[in-house]
Parts: structure tokens; C-alpha cells; sequence
């Protein structure tokens, strides 16, 4: 088989973002990386199969004692027979390390029946890659992995996954927030990924907008949010595994979510107006999503007169990457948990704006809000709504805005934030089967009424989305270019297909059929698989994008990012 020729797949789940976390320098070699062979290459033996040598030559079987153990390794002569796994010219039954991976039969099989680790129908003792996770059992074992495990640390992210991502596969507390990633090592695959279908527990974070314009609210907010936090949340939820975190606007996590209800009392009086900043709203959710910090400088510039940047305008932007050590959770910068429901509550009285490169301002935009570094620019809308579904997080929008007069009296509402706010419900999926969303407005300009509205919020939400849901997946290929992309345009891929599969707890769905879950009860691991064949791309590299979205009608309940990376060549 000609190895020079050889093309690798692999496939990525993720929130949007692909940036590698560089905590380690892990190498990869080729040689620890499996790859299917095809039968032709493995059938490959001239001293046993040739065509001109007499049949009464062929040579039989040694191991003639079935009840034997020719090699001593514990595993009947019976069992492995006269195959040549590794391709050593010694049978099985006469090789104590049947599969040539370094780790003796007898260790690998130490009782019968042998074991057989990821289920791919070969025992371990004949499998080089027993865990399935696509790197050699000798090359784990030399690097300290474990090669009965995928996970080796249980951080719920593959070895190989956090190899690739220069991830630590050995501690538990480093891994790749936004993303599943799953190596594809064979050139048809059926991959097993799982979506979970829930309302609670919550994970409320507060996000309040403390920006120069919300000083005249921001007391009473604070009043109002603590008041909700301590008198009825845990009630209206019905479930007392909820927790709660605080994060300004812009992004300064003043309280990682927290069950310390005291704690959070103390915390929420520490949140201040600011001054006047930008608010970098959408940044702000992604970086509460994923942790991964910034460093960049943000400015206006005027699309009237090319671009220009105002220098009066230039703003630092430095938000550290997660700490999450010693916390509830430890995904995200607001270190928000595996198994609960992210829940934004966003107060702000601006709107959810997209901060450009300066090279996107149009020349129409009288003012626009740019990133003055091209190289390591912040995120956009789209980007901050697929980080915010992969966690299946949900978004209720308060508005605080109000116009007065010059003498801050008459005061009147202003719905100039109302479409931002609701697109964000609209895409995470915050509303009822009727799309409604449960944002609302404060009574007031001082905040006022945020307590009570927010009960009702709350309360209907859980009720809306805690029945039965028949949910469809649909894909669709992003032929969006991304910061990331390899190579000039992107390679349309029609080869694969995708299908409901099963459920956990099996008695939350009723019927599973095709591509839909009919009958969902909420708290439910939706799992559904997907087969991608090999394509003829020609060589290179391309990384392709897609969106798995669940929908219960028009009602999106949730949505994956998924890439499948092809690297290839001659």
C-alpha cells in the first residue's frame, strides 16, 4: 500500500470557533495514527500464496492441538488459530503478541472471553488500536494514555481529540470547551454524536450592561435581580440544582455561576457603571460561552469618508482568557456546567450590535463599530449564536431604554434594541411553538418591574418547552469561507447521510423514525449518527462547515456546528 498517498479525515463538532489551545506540544506521527488498509494489502503473503506452487506444498497450520496453548499466552490454540495478524510470519497461536503492538497477548486477554474494548468485533489482543480512539496501543503506552480508554482523563473529550488540539489528554481540566471533536481513522465511518434535550437545571448568568448610559437604572436592577435570584427562582424552576453567575457588560465576570446564594447577594452589589465604553454585547456572550479571551483594540469608523477611524474613539480590549479553577463548572468564562441549561438573562438599553473590520464598513455607514486588528479579530453575531447553541443556551432580552427629556423627565419607552434582542431569542431558540420570545422591557427608566416580569419569563418558558416535542434534524453544508479555511473556496460535500438513532432514557421518546425523535420528553440524550464516505477532492486541504439543527416545527430547540477536515495529497 503506498503511503505517500495516503489521506487522513477528521471530523469536528463545534460552537464556532476552531482556534487551538496551545497548552501542550504534543507530536503527531503518522506511524501512531490508524488507517484502514484495504483486504488486498492484508491478504498480501508470497511465501504462503502463490500460484504456480503444487497444492500439496501449501504450508498447514503447526498449532494441530486445539485444546493447546502453543504460545502460552492464556488463549487457546483454538481461539486464535493460524491467522497472521501483525503480518510477522508467525501464526497467532505461536505469537505472544499477536497484533505486534508492544503489549503481550496475555495482558491484553488476561481471562476469557478476551475483551474487546471499543466493539469493533476485534478482541484486543488482535486490535493495535483497542480503544478505537485511532492511535496505537504502543504509542499510548509510551506517552502515558491508556489504551482500554478513549478518554484517558474523562474530561469527555477524546485522546486524540486533545492531541490534535494540543489539549492535555492527561488532565482532566484541560480540554476544548466549544467543540466535540471525533477522528475519523477509516474511509467510511459511522460516528455516534449526542444532543441533549433539556429545560433544567439552569445556569442563569446575568449579564447587565453597566455602559455610561444604564447609570440612572443600574440600582435598581441590581435591586430587582437579586430579589428575583433569592425569592423565586428556585421555586418557579421547581428544581433546587440551579445556579447563578453575574458578568458585565462589557465582558468582566464579577461571579463565575455559583449555588452560593449569599454569595451572589455579596457579588451584585460589586457590579458599577463603567463609564462610557463600548458595549461589545455579542463578545461578551461568546467569551461567556467559551473562555477563550481577547486582545484586540475596538474604534468607530466613518464609512462616509472611507473608513476612517475617529482616534478620539480607540478603545484597548483585553478580556483574559477562563479561570475556572475550584469552580462550579468549567466550561466558558462564566464556568457554567456539563449538565446544565445556560440561561442569558441580558440587560442592556443598546443594541446587539456586529463589530466589523474596517475593511467591511460600507461605504453607506455614516458610523460603524470596528476591530483595529485584522489578524486576531473578535467574533461575530453568527459565530456568538453557534458557541451559544452548542451549549444549548438560552437568551431572555430586557430592555432598559428610555428617551427623556433635556431635564431627564417625560420619559419615554424606546424599542431601538427590540429586533437585536429578539433575533438572539429567536436563534437559541427561547420562544414557544408560536416563535413568540419572553423578552420584555423594564416599566421605567430607573429599571422598575424587572422582578416580576421576569417571574413570569421564567415560569412560561419552563412550561412552553417542559412537554413532549416530535424533534427533526436537518443538515445543511455552511458554504460560508471562514477565518480557518485551508484552501481557496470551499469544497461542496454531499457524502455522508445522518439519522435518528436512540435515546437516554429509551422511555423519554415514543417512536424513532428516520431523522425525527417523536414524542421528546425534555432531560432527554438525543443521539443520532452520521456516515461520511470518503471523497475525491483532488488533494490539498479543505475544512467543511455544517449545521445540525433540531427543530419541534418551525420552534428551534437547539443546533450543532459540525467540520469535517480532509487533508490529503501526493
Amino acid at each position: 500500500m503506498n503511503y505517500q498517498k495516503t489521506v487522513f479525515i477528521l471530523v469536528f463538532v463545534f460552537l464556532l470557533s476552531c482556534s487551538l489551545d496551545d497548552t501542550t506540544n504534543n507530536k503527531l506521527n503518522d506511524n501512531d495514527f490508524i488507517i484502514e488498509q484495504n483486504d488486498e494489502d492484508l491478504n498480501q503473503d508470497s511465501d504462503l500464496d502463490t500460484d504456480d506452487e503444487p497444492e500439496e506444498d501449501i504450508v498447514v497450520c503447526p498449532c494441530d492441538d486445539v485444546e493447546g496453548d502453543e504460545d502460552g499466552d492464556g488463549i487457546p490454540n483454538s481461539i486464535e488459530g493460524c491467522d497472521n495478524t501483525d503480518w510477522d510470519n508467525l501464526p497467532d497461536c505461536m505469537d505472544d503478541d499477536s497484533d505486534g503492538d508492544g503489549i503481550s497477548d496475555r495482558e491484553e486477554c488476561p481471562s476469557l472471553p478476551c475483551k474487546d474494548t471499543d466493539n469493533d468485533g476485534a478482541p484486543d489482543y488482535l486490535d493495535r488500536d483497542s480503544d478505537g480512539d485511532c492511535y496505537t496501543d504502543s504509542y499510548e503506552e509510551e506517552n502515558g494514555l491508556n489504551p482500554y480508554d478513549p478518554d484517558s482523563d474523562g474530561d469527555g473529550m477524546n485522546d486524540a481529540e486533545e492531541l490534535f488540539m494540543r489539549t492535555d489528554p492527561l488532565d482532566s481540566s484541560s480540554f476544548y470547551d466549544d467543540a466535540k471533536y471525533v477522528y475519523l481513522c477509516k474511509e467510511t465511518q459511522t460516528e455516534k454524536i449526542s444532543f441533549s434535550f433539556k429545560v433544567l437545571p439552569m445556569d442563569v448568568v446575568v449579564l447587565i450592561d453597566v455602559t455610561a448610559s444604564t447609570e440612572k437604572t443600574l440600582p435598581k436592577v441590581r435591586e430587582e435581580i437579586k430579589s428575583f435570584i433569592n425569592e423565586d427562582f428556585a421555586e418557579i424552576t421547581n428544581n433546587s440544582n440551579n445556579s447563578f453567575g453575574i458578568v458585565e457588560i462589557p465582558y468582566n465576570v464579577v461571579l463565575p455561576v455559583t449555588s452560593d446564594v449569599e454569595l451572589f447577594n455579596q457579588k451584585i452589589s460589586d457590579v458599577k457603571n463603567r463609564g462610557d465604553n463600548f458595549e461589545l454585547t455579542a463578545e461578551t456572550m461568546y467569551q461567556v460561552v467559551t473562555g477563550k479571551g481577547l486582545v484586540n483594540r475596538v474604534a468607530v469608523a466613518s464609512g462616509l469618508f472611507g473608513g476612517e477611524v475617529l482616534p478620539e474613539s480607540i478603545e484597548d480590549v483585553a478580556f483574559p482568557a477562563k479561570n475556572c479553577v475550584n469552580k462550579l463548572g468549567n466550561i466558558g468564562g462564566a464556568c457554567l456546567r456539563k449538565e446544565a441549561v445556560p440561561m442569558f438573562l441580558v440587560i442592556t438599553d443598546e443594541v446587539i450590535e456586529e463589530v466589523k473590520l474596517a475593511k467591511d464598513v460600507e461605504s453607506s455607514e455614516e458610523f460603524a463599530t470596528i476591530w483595529l486588528d485584522d489578524e486576531s479579530p473578535g467574533h461575530t453575531i453568527k459565530e456568538t449564536l453557534s458557541a451559544m447553541n452548542s451549549l444549548g443556551a438560552k437568551f431572555i432580552g430586557i430592555n432598559s431604554e428610555f428617551k427623556c427629556d433635556d431635564n431627564g423627565e417625560n420619559c419615554q419607552t424606546k424599542d431601538t434594541a427590540d429586533e437585536s434582542l429578539a433575533r438572539f431569542a429567536l436563534e437559541t431558540g427561547t420562544t414557544n411553538q408560536d416563535l413568540k420570545n419572553y423578552n420584555f422591557h423594564t416599566d421605567d427608566e430607573f429599571g422598575n418591574g424587572i422582578k416580576e416580569k421576569l417571574k413570569s419569563a421564567i415560569a412560561a418558558f419552563v412550561t412552553d418547552n417542559n412537554i413532549k416535542k416530535n424533534i427533526t434534524i436537518s443538515v445543511e453544508q455552511i458554504m460560508d469561507k471562514d477565518p480557518y479555511e485551508f484552501s481557496e473556496k470551499t469544497l461542496k460535500y454531499d457524502g455522508y447521510e445522518i439519522a435518528a438513532l436512540s435515546a437516554e432514557p429509551a422511555e423519554n421518546v415514543e417512536k424513532i423514525e428516520g431523522k425525527t425523535f417523536y414524542g421528546a420528553k425534555p432531560e432527554t440524550e438525543l443521539n443520532y449518527e452520521m456516515t461520511f464516505k470518503f471523497p475525491f477532492f483532488g488533494g490539498g486541504a479543505h475544512k467543511l462547515n455544517f449545521l445540525i439543527t433540531f427543530k419541534s416545527g418551525e420552534q428551534v430547540i437547539g443546533a450543532q456546528k459540525l467540520s469535517l477536515l480532509l487533508i490529503g495529497g501526493e
